[in-house]
C-alpha cells in the first residue's frame, strides 16, 4: 500500500507485467499512519524518474521492532489500516500511479505473512491437530468422556487402539458412532487392555506479524495446509438440485407406502402385497399430512424468519386446521388450552412424547440446512418442543442431520454416523441408531435384521417406557425402519422405499423419510422419470399455499438465512453463480430428556392476548363469540377439544345449538354471568339442555358456588336428545349474584359434550 518518503523502500528481483518492458518494479512498505497525498504524489513521481515500472504496496507494523509499539511522532493518528481516510489515500495513489503510467499492486493482507489479516476469523485461522486419550480395560461397557483440548475443536475421529504389542491395522476400532460432539463415549469394548483416542484440530492463535497497532492481535493468519477444511461450498443451483429431490423422495415414498398404512402390525407386508409404483401416483403426496404439517413451519419462518419464537410457533401450529392424531393432537389441544411450548410436549400434558410425529415432520429442517446439523438441532428444540419431548424430538433432530449431510455424502453409513452426533449418546433413539448400524454389518438379510428390531424395540418392556401402545407409534422403532431401508436398500432408489415399507407399523410415513434422504444425496436432475414425468407442479400442498416452485423458493430464502447465521457467506463464482460457503462446525445436541422421567415444567402459559391469536373453531376466542350469540353477557372457561366445541347451525333437530366439553374427567366447562336478581319478582334460570345420542352429562347449576341443582343429560332424561330445565332463583331477591352451570363428565368419559339451545333468565 503506498507510502511517503519516510519509509523505506525495498527493490525486489521481482517483474510485474511492465517487466516485459524491461522495467524493474519496487516493493513499497506503508509504516502505519506515515502518509500523505503530498508524499504518494513525490515517491511516485521519483519511481517514474529512476525508470522503476511500478510498485506492490505493503501495509506493515507502524514501528520498525517487532512488537508493533505504536510510533511516537506520527502526524496523522487517525489514518488507521482500511479507515475512509486510508482508503481515500489509496485511490489517490491508484490515479497517480495511472497518470504517470505506472503499474501499482496492492498486497492481499496486512504484514509479510500474504494471507492474514483483522478480516480472518478462527474457523479460518491456522490450524493444530489436538487429542485425547484414555486407556481403559475392557469387557463390560464403558462410559468416558473424551473432550477435546482447544478453542472449538473439530472433531476428526476416536479411535481404540490395544495397547500392547504390534497394532495391525485391522485390529484398530473405528467408535465415532459411540461418540457423541461432546465427547462422551458408550462402548461395549471387547476384553483386553484399550488406548482411546479422539484426535480432532483447534485455532492455533497464530497472528499476522508485523502489523499495525490498530490491528494487533486482531490480524490471525489463514489456515494455509487445509484449505477448505474449515468450510463447505455448495452452489445454490446443485442445493435447489438436491433439495427438490428430497421433497420429491419424500413425495414418493409416503404416495407408494399410502394403501399399506398401519394394516401390518408386527410382521413384514409380504413380497406379493406390496403395491406397485405407478408414475401417477406422486401427485397423491399433494393430500399427505407427512408433507402439509411440516410446512406449517416453514410458513412460520418465512412470515416471521428463521429466528420465529417458540410462542409464535406455537400459535401457528394452534391455528391449524387439519386433522391430527397422536403426539400432534396432544400438542395442538395443550396450545388451544393455553398450555404455551415447551410445555405442549412436555409428559405432564402429552401422553404421547415418544410418538413418532416430529421425525415424520423434521425433513425441513436438514432441507433448509445444508451441511449444517446444528440447525437442524435447533429446529427440533423449537418445532419438535410443540408436540414431542426426549427421544419423540431427537428423532427428529437425527433426521434433520441426516438430510443435511445428505447434500454432502452418498455413503448410507456415514450419513447416519453423522447424524448420530446429533443427539445425546446416551438417549434411547442413539442406542437405536448404533444397534441398527451394528446389525446391518451382522444380519445378512434385512428381514433378519428386522427381527432384532421387533424383538428389542417393540417386545423388551425397557424400550417402551413412555409409548401409548397405539399401533406401533414409537419413533424408535418407525426410525428403525427407516434406516433399515437406507442400509439395505444399497442405494437403489425402489429398494430403499420398499424395504421401509415392507417393516410394516407406519409404513408410509417410513419410506417418505427413507425416499427423501436418498433422493437428496442424489438430486433431482439424477433421479429416474418414473419419479418424476407425472409431477404436476401447479398442485397445491393441502392446507398451505405452496406449490412445488414456491416451496423450493421458501426453502432456498430460509436456507441463506441459516449460512449467514452460521458464519458461512455467500459468494459468485466464475460464472456469476451464487455459491453456499457453508462452515463446518461442532455439534451441540440437546440436553438428555427422559419421557419417562421427565424434567421440570416450564410453567408455560399463553398469555391472554395470545390466546385471542388462536382462532379456530372451539378456541377460546372463537367460542367467545360463540356463547355471546347464543346467551349474551355469559363467559365461557376449561372447555375441552374434543367434539369441536363451538356455535352450529342445526344439532338434533334444533338451530343454533352451543356445543361445550369438560376439559378433562375432573375438570368441568363452565359457563358463568353475575346477574342481578330483582326484588318483588319470581326469577327463574331456563334452559334447553342436550346431549350426544352416544354419551350423556352431568349439569350442575351454582349461585356464588353453591350448588342449587344437579341432574344427569342423558338418554334416561331427556326426550329426544332434550331436556327442559327451570331454576327458581326467587330466594337470591334484591341480590347480586354468580351464575355457574357446568357442563361435567359423568364418569364414562364418552361423549360428554353438553348441548345448550336455550339460555335465559326470566323475571315476572
Amino acid at each position: 500500500m503506498m507510502m511517503i518518503r519516510q519509509i523505506c523502500y525495498w527493490t525486489l528481483l521481482l517483474t510485474s507485467a511492465a517487466a516485459l518492458r524491461q522495467e524493474t518494479t519496487a516493493a513499497t512498505m506503508e509504516m502505519g499512519p506515515n502518509i500523505s497525498k503530498e508524499g504518494i504524489t513525490r515517491d511516485l513521481e521519483a519511481m517514474k524518474e529512476a525508470g522503476i515500472g511500478g510498485a506492490p504496496v505493503f501495509h506493515i507494523t507502524s514501528a520498525v521492532t517487532v512488537g508493533a509499539k505504536p510510533t511516537g511522532n506520527c502526524p496523522w493518528p487517525e489514518i488507521t489500516y482500511r479507515s475512509p481516510q486510508w482508503w481515500e489515500l489509496m485511490k489517490h495513489a491508484a490515479a497517480e500511479a495511472n497518470r504517470l503510467g505506472l503499474e501499482l499492486g496492492m498486497h492481499n493482507c496486512v504484514g509479510y505473512a500474504t494471507t492474514g489479516g483483522p478480516w480472518i476469523t478462527p474457523e479460518r485461522g491456522m490450524q493444530q491437530l489436538v487429542r485425547k486419550m484414555q486407556a481403559l480395560q475392557g469387557g463390560k461397557q464403558v462410559m468416558i468422556d473424551l473432550p477435546l483440548p482447544g478453542s472449538n475443536p473439530v472433531d476428526l475421529g476416536v479411535f481404540a487402539v490395544p495397547a500392547e504389542g504390534v497394532i495391525p491395522l485391522d485390529k484398530i476400532i473405528d467408535l465415532g458412532a459411540e461418540t457423541d460432539a461432546k465427547g462422551h463415549l458408550v462402548w461395549d469394548a471387547p476384553a483386553g487392555a484399550w488406548n482411546v483416542y479422539r484426535i480432532g484440530y483447534a485455532f492455533s492463535g497464530h497472528q499476522s506479524s508485523p502489523v499495525p497497532d490498530d490491528v494487533l492481535n486482531k490480524a490471525f493468519e489463514v489456515d494455509k495446509t487445509s484449505v477448505g477444511s474449515n468450510y463447505r461450498r455448495l452452489s445454490v443451483s446443485e442445493y435447489r438440485d438436491k433439495m427438490k429431490a428430497g421433497w420429491i423422495g419424500q413425495m414418493a415414498g409416503v404416495s407408494w407406502g399410502a394403501p399399506t398404512e398401519f394394516k401390518y402390525h408386527d410382521r413384514i407386508i409380504p413380497e406379493n402385497e406390496m403395491p406397485k409404483w405407478q408414475p401417477r401416483i406422486i401427485n397423491d403426496a399433494f393430500e399427505q399430512d407427512d408433507l402439509y404439517v411440516e410446512m406449517t413451519f416453514l410458513h412460520s419462518m418465512e412470515q416471521y424468519g428463521l429466528d420465529v419464537s417458540i410462542r409464535q410457533a406455537g400459535l401457528d401450529f394452534a391455528n391449524s386446521g387439519y386433522n391430527l392424531a397422536c403426539a400432534n393432537l396432544a400438542g395442538r389441544e395443550n396450545l388451544r388450552k393455553g398450555i404455551a411450548p415447551p410445555d405442549s410436549g412436555h409428559p405432564k400434558f402429552n401422553r404421547c412424547p415418544n410418538d413418532i410425529d416430529y421425525q415424520i415432520e423434521s425433513d425441513y429442517s436438514g432441507l433448509i440446512a445444508p451441511g449444517m446439523p446444528n440447525v437442524a438441532i435447533a429446529m427440533g428444540e423449537k418445532f419438535g418442543h410443540l408436540m414431542n419431548y426426549g427421544d419423540g424430538v431427537y428423532a427428529g433432530q437425527f433426521m434433520g442431520a441426516m438430510y443435511a449431510e445428505a447434500f454432502f455424502e452418498k455413503d448410507m453409513v456415514k450419513v447416519i454416523e453423522a447424524a448420530l452426533k446429533a443427539i445425546p449418546a446416551e438417549s434411547q433413539h442413539a442406542e437405536m441408531v448404533r444397534d441398527m448400524l451394528k446389525w446391518s454389518k451382522e444380519c445378512p438379510t434385512w428381514e433378519e435384521c428386522w427381527k432384532r428390531c421387533q424383538e428389542k424395540y417393540r417386545n423388551n418392556p425397557e424400550y417402551l417406557k413412555a409409548t401409548t401402545g397405539l399401533d406401533g407409534i414409537d419413533c424408535k422403532i418407525n426410525a428403525a425402519f427407516v434406516l433399515m431401508g437406507l442400509l439395505y436398500g444399497k442405494g437403489d432408489f425402489d429398494q430403499t422405499i420398499v424395504i421401509a415399507c415392507r417393516c410394516g407399523l407406519d409404513s408410509d410415513c417410513n419410506p417418505s423419510s427413507a425416499g427423501g434422504v436418498l433422493f437428496a444425496t442424489c438430486g433431482f436432475s439424477k433421479l429416474p422419470d418414473r419419479f418424476t414425468k407425472e409431477l404436476n407442479e401447479k398442485s397445491i400442498f393441502s392446507h398451505t399455499a405452496y406449490k412445488v416452485p414456491g416451496l423450493l423458493d421458501v426453502c432456498e430464502k430460509l436456507a441463506r438465512e441459516a449460512i449467514v447465521k452460521e458464519g458461512g457467506r455467500i459468494e459468485k463464482d466464475a460464472k456469476g453463480e451464487d455459491v453456499f460457503v457453508i462452515p463446518v462446525k461442532p455439534l451441540k445436541p440437546s440436553k438428555l430428556e427422559l419421557s419417562w422421567a421427565p424434567g421440570p415444567i416450564a410453567e408455560s402459559k399463553f398469555t391472554e392476548t395470545e390466546m385471542d391469536q388462536i382462532a379456530v373453531p372451539g378456541s377460546a376466542v372463537v367460542l367467545k363469540k360463540d356463547v355471546h350469540k347464543l346467551a349474551p353477557g355469559w363467559t365461557i372457561a376449561n372447555c375441552g377439544p374434543e367434539m369441536e366445541p363451538g356455535l352450529r347451525d342445526e344439532e338434533l333437530g334444533r338451530q343454533n345449538v352451543l356445543i361445550t366439553h369438560p376439559l378433562d374427567k375432573d375438570t368441568a366447562c363452565v359457563l358463568s354471568r353475575i346477574t342481578d336478581i330483582p326484588a318483588g319478582k319470581k326469577t327463574t334460570l331456563k334452559l334447553t339442555v342436550g346431549h350426544h345420542p352416544g354419551g350423556d352429562w352431568d349439569l350442575v347449576v351454582r349461585a356464588d358456588a353453591r350448588e342449587i341443582l344437579r341432574k344427569t343429560v342423558g338418554a334416561n332424561t331427556a326426550t329426544n336428545g332434550w331436556l327442559e330445565v327451570s331454576v327458581d332463583l326467587s330466594r337470591y331477591q334484591g341480590k347480586s349474584i354468580l351464575l355457574e352451570l357446568s357442563n361435567q363428565a359423568s364418569g364414562d368419559w364418552c361423549w360428554e359434550g353438553g348441548y345448550w339451545n336455550r339460555i335465559s333468565i326470566e323475571s315476572n
